[in-house]
């Protein structure tokens, strides 16, 4: 799926962020399109970031205000964002709630479990289920509103099931140099303008996303 833009008015632009491509880029490049739309300066400001190798819906909004709305909505757990994985393996539990407490080790940079107390501590959760199993491959929604991408990959690979291309956690034992099979799939807030709930969804459409049934999952 290509980098589209699936919403814009006023106050926000929703779009679709695809693999492989920097953050700050993407934004850059989506500030442009919108100069070449309105022929003004127009200036957006990101609700939450996606990692590079993480692709999706992404949320900006276009003013303060509008954005106060959205992090309250975050805060008050109003937001909805539902991630799915293709991992590799499967959980031996196909659906319960996972639960971490972490730090960033020093020297790997990667995340390791660590006890509540200690300073710098990330504490977390998220809902998980099995949608289907293909051979060594899964495919898994996550349900959460997790900000860090990196959390869903750790916690994943502590399952058991990496994300398929995940290098850092020991997901790339069936392909090397491959994607990260990660994507914000759902995303679903109030319209700070009407109360009205906007509901999103983006699919990726390349492999290993295709070995599953995603016209029957998504209905696309």
């Amino acid at each position: 799926m290509k980098a589209s833009i699936l919403l814009q008015n006023d106050h926000v632009v929703v779009a679709y962020k695809p693999n492989n491509i920097d953050f700050d880029l993407f934004s850059t490049q989506l500030s442009a399109k919108l100069r070449e739309k309105k022929g003004a300066d127009c200036k957006i400001i990101p609700s939450f970031d996606l990692d590079k190798d993480v692709s999706g819906v992404s949320l900006f909004t276009l003013d303060d205000k509008t954005q106060a709305n959205l992090n309250t909505q975050i805060v008050d757990g109003e937001f909805e964002m539902e991630y799915y994985a293709v991992v590799v393996g499967a959980p031996i539990q196909k659906k319960g709630i996972y639960s971490a407490c972490v730090k960033r080790d020093g020297q790997s940079g990667l995340l390791n479990h660590i006890p509540l107390l200690n300073e710098g501590a990330i504490n977390f959760s998220f809902g998980y289920s099995v949608v289907e199993e293909v051979g060594k491959i899964s495919l898994v929604k996550i349900s959460g509103v997790i900000l860090q991408q990196e959390l869903i990959r750790f916690g994943l690979a502590d399952m058991g099931c990496p994300v398929f291309g995940d290098k850092d956690y020991g997901g790339d034992t069936l392909a090397k140099d491959t994607f990260l099979a990660l994507s914000l799939v759902d995303l679903r807030f109030e319209n700070p303008e009407n109360g009205d709930v906007l509901s999103f969804r983006a699919v990726p459409d390349t492999k290993p996303w295709t070995y599953f049934n995603l016209d029957k999952w998504f209905k696309i």
